[in-house]
């Protein structure tokens, strides 16, 4: 019989032992100054810079990603390519009278005064006024094509294959859409209500609980240096 060839492990290149002794010194000093130890010195000041390095950099890329997103759409936009054209055009027709906005706005050129707002003082008003109602909008759409799609999907999976586990996924849309739609005295509602608190906010609870526990484990192993970045 023929036996199949073992595996070979490359060794890591100088490159990948570099950056992982300098991600690992980061992230030990970053440690250090969160949660100082009794016996090493007070490190907080390093971390604190660190994390406010970290922020910026954040923000450095956001913008990159903006710009990036801007010249997608103008490329879109000057290929004259009927509706990609439309939405291109449209979203930066939106983008750059929102920040027209937000820049009159915070300068003082134009002063609205919303007694329904809760922005606090100094805040732009009428901006984050705006993104509400856009976000509502998109957000509403966004639930009414739900809707349909977990009606479409229950009628494919009753369709190709009746099961304990069809059944009950059907079960529960019904009773969640339905619910929804019953005053709030009727028992249907009050179960629908039980069934949002007591199973969805378990598997909630434990889909972050599962966020969590992978966070850690890479965390420890880029402290380590066995992520995959450094080992190949």
């Amino acid at each position: 019989m023929s036996q199949s060839p073992a595996p070979v492990r490359r060794r890591a290149s100088p490159y990948a032992v570099l950056l992982a002794a300098i991600t690992i010194a980061i992230a030990i000093i970053t440690l250090l100054g969160i949660a100082p130890l009794p016996l090493l010195p007070d490190m907080s000041g390093v971390g604190q810079g660190i994390v406010q390095l970290a922020t910026v950099v954040a923000a450095i890329a956001v913008i990159i990603g903006v710009l990036n997103l801007i010249s997608v759409h103008v490329r879109k936009v000057t290929a004259f390519n009927s509706m990609g054209s439309l939405y291109s055009g449209i979203t930066l027709l939106t983008f750059v009278l929102v920040l027209a906005l937000h820049f009159l706005e915070a300068r003082g050129m134009i002063k609205v005064n919303l007694a329904a707002s809760a922005a606090l003082p100094g805040e732009p008003v009428l901006t984050l006024t705006l993104m509400d109602a856009l976000q509502v909008v998109i957000e509403s759409a966004l639930a009414g094509l739900l809707f349909f799609s977990l009606v479409y999907a229950a009628f494919r999976l009753m369709r190709r294959r009746v099961t304990i586990w069809n059944a009950l996924f059907l079960v529960a849309v019904l009773v969640v859409l339905v619910g929804y739609v019953l005053p709030p005295g009727s028992i249907l509602y009050q179960f629908r209500d039980w069934f949002l608190r007591i199973p969805v906010g378990a598997g909630t609870r434990g889909l972050l609980i599962g966020v969590a526990i992978g966070t850690v484990i890479v965390g420890v192993r880029v402290l380590i240096g066995q992520d995959r970045l450094f080992r190949e």
